[in-house]
């Protein structure tokens, strides 16, 4: 009988620390910075300034204070998320939208940002946008789309 108590009273333990884990984890993961919208079938859409049309993808700054993206990565691929390093002249006014171009070109040339790899939406990939740390902060799963379509949060 006390054998029972005892396990009762370890697992009643057990099970209200995770519950304030859980919380704390909830409290601290909530997002800044948002993936918005992209675009994988970027045909005949919207031009880069290389005049391509390359995929994109579009962040949203969610929080009430301007934000840098220093330190942030941007990925395609969930087992490599430090893919693509945003510079740390990628900055964010609140509420401001800013797109990065999935063109594989991995350059800056003033406010249009390449990233160094491209979107293949028939290859289950995902867009990632982590932490210096590894945590990620949002991710979408890449959806097929229609030519020139795009997918977005309802949000």
């Amino acid at each position: 009988m006390l054998k029972r108590k005892l396990i009762l009273v370890f697992s009643l333990l057990l099970l209200l620390n995770g519950i304030t884990r859980l919380k704390a984890q909830v409290v601290t993961s909530s997002i800044v910075i948002a993936i918005n919208e992209y675009c994988a079938t970027n045909y005949s859409g919207v031009i880069d300034n290389f005049g391509n049309q390359s995929d994109w993808v579009e962040l949203r700054n969610v929080h009430t204070a301007s934000v840098s993206l220093q330190g942030y990565w941007l990925s395609n691929d969930r087992f490599n998320l430090k893919k693509w390093a945003f510079p740390s002249t990628f900055t964010m006014a609140v509420g401001a939208h800013k797109a990065v171009w999935l063109s594989g070109k991995n350059v800056t040339v003033s406010n249009n940002y390449h990233a160094n790899f491209t979107l293949d939406q028939c290859k289950n990939q995902w867009l990632i946008l982590s932490t210096a740390q590894g945590v990620i902060r949002d991710s979408v799963f890449v959806q097929k789309t229609m030519a020139n379509h795009t997918r977005g949060r309802i949000d």
